[in-house]
């Protein structure tokens, strides 16, 4: 009897670890996507408590590392999303719910679809990122007048080895050229020799980033 039990015992503790082993070998897609949610939900919260105007930030893991409650005078809701690609922040940016149009929205997009394991071929990737992009900025402007939209920041090519820096250089251009015919404005905020702790992510964000102030202030105070 005590053997029986014992042999149950082992099947029961067997079957639970394969579940637990299917549910970690699965978990890699259904964790970016209760990322989001909760990214989703935390940002609405942030919205739904402001009383007026505000600027929106958005992008990847470059946007919401950045800190900074205030630009211009106003609130900032910071609406990054780490590990986003340019199609992936489309469909975020879909599930937000704006309480009011921002006057002012700033985005960073593009690093992630610059890894080499997701690229392919170059052309197509690049194809595909700038009819994103143009769909993504079209809806943004139907926000608000102030588009402001940033390159892809700077990598390191003998740190960043996973990514490439041509492609993200294609990716930056798309993105100007882009803001030309759709009248965001293109700003870049990384100057040469902006320092990098990995070869992807900038040392000091709030310092880069502070530059966009002097191009946007102007325009939102007219």
């Amino acid at each position: 009897m005590k053997r029986s039990l014992l042999i149950v015992s082992a099947l029961l503790l067997a079957a639970a670890a394969g579940a637990g082993f299917s549910r970690v070998n699965g978990s890699a897609k259904s964790s970016a996507s209760s990322y989001h949610e909760a990214r989703s939900q935390i940002v609405g919260a942030h919205l739904r408590q402001l009383p007026g105007d505000y600027i929106l930030l958005m992008g990847d893991s470059h946007a919401e590392s950045w800190f900074t409650p205030m630009g211009c005078n106003l609130p900032v809701v910071n609406a990054g999303l780490a590990g986003a690609t340019a199609q992936s922040y489309s469909r975020f940016f879909a599930t937000l719910t704006l309480p009011r149009p921002p006057r002012a929205m700033i985005l960073t997009i593009g690093t992630n679809d610059a890894q080499i394991r997701r690229i392919g071929d170059p052309d197509e990737a690049v194809a595909t990122y700038q009819r994103t992009v143009e769909a993504l900025l079209k809806r943004a402007a139907e926000q608000t007048e102030n588009v402001i939209v940033t390159p892809v920041p700077p990598l390191d090519p003998k740190r960043a080895s996973g990514f490439s820096r041509e492609t993200a250089l294609r990716f930056s251009t798309v993105l100007e050229n882009t803001c030309r015919k759709q009248g965001c404005r293109f700003v870049d905020p990384f100057p040469e020799g902006t320092e990098l702790f990995d070869g992807v992510h900038l040392v000091d964000y709030a310092r880069s980033y502070g530059n966009i102030w002097a191009a946007l202030c102007p325009a939102i105070s007219r």
